[in-house]
């Protein structure tokens, strides 16, 4: 673009790069580490279970499998966002990747969790505060931290945060979720779809019990082989 940019001024004679077209390999997809075998995803929930970091990151290491949201949405969420009544998670717009607000009905586990931290951290704003700085919040890098430090490396290059979607993902496939439900939950949205207004409640009743089946799916792995 910028030798044509350049030809078109009168500041080059020709567009060079044209000599090159075919040369250079578009780069490939990289796809977060993650674990879809039963038998290591057990293996994983049964080392985060002993994992002996902070409370605040091993909260939010096993939150983050639960719910399978991203890195940046999970460390930046505030308790303002959660509704203990209703047990849904509201992630405002400007935290997510798509700028849309994002509901997540979240199981009984993740209660409980919540209701266990509230009085560690709830003096902060942040439900996964800094542990240097109180009015901030965590890293959005702490849970691949935990997870490369875990089990003396066991994970590194195997599974990170991100990682926890394409799990759920892959599971909740294969056990016959509806596919848009599937993705509503993941806060997937095509780019040039053309919609009216974002209705974050869409196939709520439906990922209420997709949520509760996937963590009890994960409580049934965590204890496999124990």
């Amino acid at each position: 673009m910028i030798f044509r940019y350049g030809v078109a001024k009168g500041y080059c004679s020709r567009d060079i790069t044209q000599d090159y077209r075919g040369m250079l390999k578009n780069g490939k997809t990289k796809h977060m580490p993650s674990l879809t075998d039963e038998d290591e995803i057990s293996q994983l929930l049964q080392d985060m279970n002993e994992y002996n970091g902070t409370i605040v990151v091993k909260s939010a290491l096993i939150i983050s499998a639960y719910i399978f949201v991203r890195p940046s949405e999970l460390a930046n969420s505030k308790w303002s966002y959660i509704d203990f009544d209703k047990s849904e998670w509201l992630i405002p717009a400007e935290l997510m990747k798509m700028n849309q607000e994002h509901l997540i009905p979240f199981p009984k586990q993740v209660k409980k969790l919540l209701e266990l931290l509230l009085p560690i951290t709830g003096q902060s704003e942040y439900i996964f505060p800094s542990s240097i700085h109180q009015e901030k919040p965590m890293s959005s890098a702490s849970v691949n931290v935990a997870l490369k430090r875990m089990k003396s490396g066991k994970y590194h290059s195997r599974m990170v945060a991100h990682g926890f979607r394409s799990m759920a993902s892959t599971i909740l496939n294969e056990n016959k979720f509806r596919g848009e439900v599937i993705e509503k939950q993941l806060a997937h949205q095509e780019r040039n779809k053309v919609r009216g207004a974002y209705n974050r409640a869409e196939y709520l009743e439906e990922r209420v019990e997709l949520m509760q089946w996937y963590a009890d799916y994960l409580d049934k792995l965590k204890t496999k082989n124990s």
